[in-house]
């Protein structure tokens, strides 16, 4: 046995050992416990660092190897020194063991930009269209003239217009057969006539106010229509027909009513003469055993009678603001032109007094009356003249034409 020769020991150890059991003296080398820990641990760090730089190495190796084979991935090696100062104290003295400029890898992920092409913009040029060719006709303010129908050199009927001042006569429509009774649109811009090829069979036309552009028949060409009124809303336009008595005399007419563009044709009064609208109100002729009265009928209700004296009365215009009727009374030797309301009161004679006179037209504003009066003769045609009446003067104002062989009046809009 051999004693520890380490004073805080003293611990028996056996001969053979070198170091005691307990505090780990050094028997033969006289070795500190202190001093074997110190450069057992300075071996530890000094593997571990060698390892680390190893490790980097065969790291950095590798990356640049598969950098190389698929030449895509750029891989950065950033050096960095690494400094370690490992502080050993042996007894007093402090030695340092310092491992300098040891390289670390630092890897750069790449980045991968993907440049997408812009959609390309498709244009798609429709080539213009052919318009159809239309034909242009101006608006027509025909306010200060009036229509009226006469034959011309050859006998045959044309429609002509007429300064309401006088003079500045115009032809308007012509065809080759007789043309007349001509009704304005309310607006203006239309004008519906009779064609009247052989007396008989009487057809209603729709023309621009040109009297040429958009020529259309209306009705049929087997019956005799005749004297078309439009309404006061330019939608509907009134007329009298014998389509319902065939062979009847010229006298057996009902009037019907249409739209404006010839559809829907029906029949609305039963046994009816010249008709005039406004706003729903609607007055006509109707032939009794005797003679001609005046009846109306309102928005399509029952139809009653308004002038019924015993005398003839026929051809009642209603005035553009609904208030006022002018209509024709008395024997067709010696018929004159009256003025009444719509009630059929304080009926006025206007026409001059001993003078056969018919036919009267509203101008737009209600203020003039225009009718014809006669004025000679020429073998069995009777000779007409224009006059012109002031409605709130009360008298005649002027004539405005030379006695000739006319008819069918109509002041223009």
């Amino acid at each position: 046995m051999k004693r520890c020769g380490n004073p805080a020991c003293r611990l028996s150890n056996p001969k053979i050992n070198m170091y005691c059991v307990q505090c780990g003296f050094g028997f033969r080398a006289n070795l500190q416990p202190t001093s074997i820990f110190k450069w057992l641990l300075v071996g530890l760090l000094t593997v571990g660092i060698i390892g680390s730089a190893t490790l980097a190495v065969i790291a950095m190796g590798l990356f640049n190897n598969a950098a190389n084979t698929n030449n895509q991935n750029a891989i950065a090696i950033s050096p960095s020194v690494i400094t370690t100062a490992v502080t050993i104290i042996t007894n007093s003295t402090t030695s340092p063991i310092v491992v300098t400029n040891t390289p670390y890898v630092t890897l750069s992920t790449p980045t991968l930009v993907t440049t997408i092409p812009p959609t390309p913009t498709v244009v798609i040029t429709t080539p213009p269209s052919t318009p159809t060719p239309t034909v242009s006709v101006g608006r027509c303010n025909n306010s200060n003239r009036l229509a009226y129908s006469k034959p011309d050199a050859t006998g045959r009927w044309n429609i002509y217009t007429v300064s309401a001042s006088g003079g500045d006569v115009k032809l308007l429509i012509t065809r080759s057969a007789d043309v007349i009774s001509p009704a304005w649109s309310p607006d203006g811009q239309w004008i519906v006539y009779v064609l009247d090829p052989d007396k008989a069979r009487r057809q209603l036309w729709k023309v621009r106010c040109d009297g040429v552009t958009d020529d259309t028949p209306l009705t049929s060409a087997d019956y005799r229509n005749d004297w078309p009124a439009w309404s006061s809303d330019g939608r509907s336009i009134y007329y009298i027909s014998n389509r319902d008595y065939p062979g009847y005399s010229v006298d057996a007419t009902d009037i019907f009513v249409m739209n404006s563009d010839g559809s829907n044709q029906h029949s609305m009064f039963k046994i009816g003469g010249v008709v005039s609208e406004n706003k729903g109100y609607v007055v006509f002729s109707r032939t009794n055993k005797r003679n001609q009265d005046l009846w109306v009928s309102e928005n399509g209700g029952t139809e009653r009678t308004l002038v019924a004296d015993g005398m003839e009365s026929e051809f009642a215009m209603i005035s553009p603001n609904g208030q006022l009727i002018a209509y024709t009374r008395g024997p067709r030797t010696s018929r004159v032109v009256y003025l009444m309301d719509r009630y059929g009161r304080g009926a006025t004679q206007i026409s001059q007094a001993g003078a056969l006179a018919t036919n009267a037209s509203w101008s737009p504003d209600g203020k003039y009356l225009a009718y014809l009066v006669k004025n000679g003769q020429n073998g069995t045609r009777d000779l007409w003249e224009i006059h012109i009446y002031d409605v709130a003067a009360r008298r005649d104002l002027r004539t405005i034409s030379q006695p000739e062989d006319m008819f069918f009046l109509a002041w223009g809009r």
